[in-house]
């Protein structure tokens, strides 16, 4: 089971047949105001128990639930979400009504807050069915809504309501959600639901479906002269040109993209990198000159440097620094607008003087 949000615009990316020398294809634009969430389970055999939709705000005005089974479920959160009560009336009111006599049945699901509550836990105990959690961040490689069911079912959904869209409708109505939704699932078979299943290679289990769980060469352990391994950084922003993860032999290649080494933090400290002008190397290649105070505990203090901090964005960053030739203000090139850092260039080419903007009209 897995909960799927549809708001904002519809869109379909199916095929169309334009005249020959057309350069670009249009279609109707049609958008939902506010956000629906349907809860929804399947199994491998090719089946599925009926959906709860929750509206945002309130439920629509008009008929809504006609044209739908009644065993569909309609509620109304604030935000349109799903929450620990709802979920669990889901689960008492449409998943337990579609089971069959067999037990144990085991219910496939992700780590969702709302999935965590105790009174779940317990009536699935009572109900003598089993609860298997996906790990963490990989409900997009492992869970079957998410690898293939959704996908389809919000395709073809999209596809009915440009239908409506051709015959004047910009807006979807929300009265009219449920039954494009039910018209979609009938157009999904159930050897589509049962693909959600054997993709991810749940069933029939296969090993090596997903490829970026499927390491070539086993992990090896974390060596003792591993523990402190040098690491190949970027001159330019600081960062390690290829996944430490990788080389202490945590993750595999194949998860390399995915589960990458956190940013590194920001240097404070450390000579700045200064553009090639002759102020620039005046204020930091010319020693300070300092009278010698008396006491040993003002020597320290006049000792440490003056922070430099950018005037557009107040950080000392180390990163590629510009300073004005006529004042002591300093800028990030980045932080500079396209006139301002096309003049530096200028200015940098032909050594020139730079100027600031304040400077400038000055």
């Amino acid at each position: 089971m897995d909960e799927s949000g549809f708001s904002g615009r519809l869109t379909s990316s199916k095929k169309v047949i334009v005249p020959k020398g057309t350069r670009h294809a249009y279609q109707t634009q049609v958008t939902m105001s506010g956000h629906v969430t349907v809860v929804q389970a399947i199994s491998a055999g090719g089946e599925s128990c009926p959906p709860m939709i929750i509206f945002s705000g309130c439920l629509p005005r008009g008929t809504y639930e006609a044209g739908v089974p009644d065993k569909f479920i309609f509620r109304s959160t604030d935000s349109g979400f799903i929450n620990n009560a709802l979920f669990l009336e889901w689960f008492e009111e449409a998943f337990i009504p579609s089971l069959g006599k067999e037990r144990p049945v085991l219910l496939l699901l992700d780590n969702h807050v709302s999935h965590w509550n105790p009174q779940f836990i317990d009536k699935a105990k009572h109900h003598g069915v089993d609860l298997l959690y996906f790990p963490s961040h990989a409900s997009h490689l492992l869970q079957p809504l998410d690898v293939v069911y959704f996908h389809i079912l919000k395709q073809k959904f999209a596809d009915l309501a440009i239908k409506i869209g051709y015959m004047g409708c910009k807006t979807l109505p929300r009265n009219l959600f449920p039954r494009l939704l039910h018209q979609a699932y009938n157009n999904i078979t159930g050897s589509t639901i049962a693909s959600s299943f054997s993709d991810p290679g749940i069933y029939p289990f296969n090993n090596k479906a997903v490829v970026a769980l499927n390491s070539q060469k086993q992990s090896k352990p974390l060596s003792a002269d591993k523990e402190n391994p040098t690491i190949e950084t970027c001159e330019t922003c600081g960062h390690s040109k290829e996944n430490y993860l990788v080389k202490l032999g945590l993750v595999s290649k194949e998860l390399s993209e995915i589960l990458v080494e956190p940013p590194p933090p920001p240097k404070k400290k450390g000579r700045k990198n200064t553009r090639s002008h002759e102020m620039a190397e005046a204020v930091y290649s010319k020693p300070v000159e300092t009278e010698v105070p008396t006491e040993p505990e003002q020597d320290m203090e006049e000792a440490q440097p003056t922070a430099v901090l950018c005037e557009v964005c107040m950080t000392d960053y180390d990163i590629f620094w510009v300073g004005c030739d006529s004042c002591d203000r300093w800028y990030h090139h980045e932080c500079l607008s396209p006139a301002a850092r096309r003049a530096v260039d200028k200015s940098l080419s032909d050594k020139s003087v730079w100027l600031c903007h304040i400077c400038s009209e000055e």
